[in-house]
């Protein structure tokens, strides 16, 4: 996680009891437990001994805050951005597993190595990703857009799978609107269960969802899948603007 962040839209991670649909079936190969997949041995050379810091503390300025998920434990943002992105992630049936500030990297570089926490660990598709999320304006600090080009470059030569996420992807026109409704009407996922199947409407299988609630969410899911697929296969030094 580097230090630039921002975001425009409110919103609040709540979640309400309420009617659940039917079980689906994965697909087997489709989809992996959270693993470090072997085309990220490099990168475990360069792991730093130091801890993550917080994310969500008492002091602090901007949004903070914890998000419930069916998918990851404590799972934490500490901005309008990171928040989005954590609900689309959610919603996704492609992501099996998340983890939010999952370590710290040792990044070399031409002077030292500086120090790098991915915001996200994911798992997608039955491969791990770290994920950084930015507004897309990034680079109008300069300090940022540079140290954000030498994690990329690190992790390309690690081969470590990675993905930037901007604002201007997780917010096309009503997508977050919907997904904040069907987070607040889906049922509370309670403490975390890592046998609890994560796609489904309600894991606990306890409730029936209606028709229309089953329909808005199998949609959503999909939407969220193509974006997904879309920033995953992106290349990040596209991103930046040609010096």
């Amino acid at each position: 996680m580097t230090k630039h962040q921002g975001g425009t839209s409110t919103s609040q991670a709540v979640s309400m009891n309420a009617p659940i649909g039917r079980r689906t079936k994965l697909r087997p190969g489709r989809f992996g437990r959270l693993e470090t997949p072997t085309t990220t041995n490099n990168v475990a050379l360069h792991l730093s001994d130091r801890k993550v810091r917080e994310i969500v503390t008492v002091s602090g300025r901007g949004v903070r805050g914890h998000f419930p998920s069916y998918k990851g434990k404590l799972l934490k943002f500490e901005s309008l951005i990171e928040e989005d992105a954590l609900r689309v992630l959610n919603v996704a049936s492609m992501v099996t597993s998340l983890v939010t500030q999952p370590c710290v990297l040792d990044i070399p570089t031409d002077l030292k190595p500086r120090r790098y926490t991915p915001d996200l660990q994911v798992a997608f598709c039955g491969q791990n990703y770290y994920i950084e999320i930015k507004p897309a304006d990034f680079q109008k600090n300069r300090h940022v857009a540079i140290r954000l080009q030498h994690v990329i470059r690190h992790l390309k030569t690690s081969r470590s799978p990675f993905a930037l996420i901007t604002d201007t992807d997780l917010r096309p026109e009503g997508l977050q609107e919907e997904l904040k409704d069907l987070v607040r009407l889906r049922p509370a996922p309670g403490r975390f269960d890592p046998t609890r199947d994560g796609i489904l409407w309600d894991p606990h299988c306890i409730h029936t969802a209606t028709p229309e609630i089953l329909r808005r969410w199998y949609a959503a899911q999909q939407e969220c899948d193509a974006l997904l697929q879309r920033v995953m296969r992106r290349d990040p030094d596209s991103l930046f603007e040609p010096a």
